[in-house]
């Protein structure tokens, strides 16, 4: 989108642009240089600023929300997959015993694992391919307070009607389509 209509021919989104990637010292002594110049100026570059970052902001959301398929929940299944592409039991237990992805291993015993340090708090996750179908296992991971209301377990897939969820991570799921399907594959595994 360019600002240079708004603002006028010398107000551009290359000057916003070089005045930024500056260092500190040169980014104030352009601002005050161009500021001195032309006192003209209809819009201060802060609100440029502000109304750019919104306009990327929303573009990104928009990305992110394109990206999750939408599912349907039947009685305590998702009965159908998420993606056209099934799930890989070796990324899935990849996701599961990665701290930085799946962090299930916060809350989880994870079989598997070598991990030394793993949650006592939710089910213990070895015979969960016994306990429950692949249908029971994905809507656990998308939504599992779709089974139980009670439950601490973040919603995995799910992006709409959270609370309480960081400006960073609105309307962004944890993990993506593919991510839910290759956990769902590992965990059937789990005899």
């Amino acid at each position: 989108m360019d600002f240079s209509s708004n603002l006028g021919a010398k107000h551009s989104n290359s000057w916003l642009l070089r005045t930024f990637a500056t260092t500190s010292r040169r980014k104030r002594h352009v601002f005050m240089s161009h500021h001195k110049r032309n006192t003209t100026l209809s819009h201060p570059p802060v609100i440029v600023l502000a109304l750019l970052a919104n306009v990327i902001n929303s573009m990104f959301a928009m990305t992110v929300t394109a990206q999750t398929t939408a599912y349907t929940v039947v009685e305590d299944v998702i009965p159908v997959a998420l993606t056209t592409q099934p799930g890989d039991a070796t990324r899935g237990r990849d996701i599961v015993t990665n701290r930085q992805v799946g962090m299930c291993q916060l809350c989880h015993q994870v079989p598997a694992s070598n991990d030394r340090f793993q949650g006592d708090i939710a089910t213990n996750l070895a015979g969960a391919g016994a306990r429950w179908t692949v249908p029971q296992l994905r809507l656990r991971i998308v939504d599992s307070r779709r089974v139980s209301a009670e439950s601490v377990m973040p919603a995995y897939y799910k992006t709409q009607s959270l609370s309480r969820v960081g400006a960073n991570w609105r309307d962004k799921p944890i993990l993506n389509a593919q991510q839910v399907e290759d956990v769902v594959a590992w965990l059937a595994t789990l005899k």
